[in-house]
């Protein structure tokens, strides 16, 4: 695998692994979404899909780490440290990149679960 490959599967993978299930809990936590109260079996089906699609997705460029945990259980066991932090560095902007895309997915939903007088806030 070349560097680029590495990166980009990582990004990508890494990024629908958290669109999917960072979207699945936005989903069924936030009041005015249609899947509000869906329960733990919704997140934990969200989830599993979320982590599926981004293995699939990033499988063939990098060999679907998508979890920095993964990646260094992989060095320890079986060396190649060199691309460590080429896995890493994708997997920190692919997470961010997949935030991102949950956060503007769901902003209005946000916005009105923030404003709305039941929520309690700190």
């Amino acid at each position: 695998m070349s560097s680029s490959d590495i990166f980009f599967g990582e990004v990508i993978g890494t990024a629908v692994l958290i669109l999917l299930g960072g979207g699945v809990v936005a989903g069924v936590v936030l009041k005015k979404s249609k899947a509000f109260g869906a329960g733990w079996v919704a997140i934990t089906f969200g989830w599993g899909f979320a982590v599926l699609s981004g293995v699939y997705i990033s499988g063939e460029l990098s060999g679907a780490h998508i979890n920095p945990a993964v990646t260094l259980g992989l060095a320890i066991a079986g060396g190649g440290w060199s691309d460590v932090p080429l896995y890493w560095l994708g997997q920190l902007i692919g997470a961010m990149l997949g935030a991102v895309l949950v956060w503007l997915a769901y902003y209005g939903h946000f916005r009105a679960h923030l404003e709305d007088p039941g929520t309690v806030s700190p």
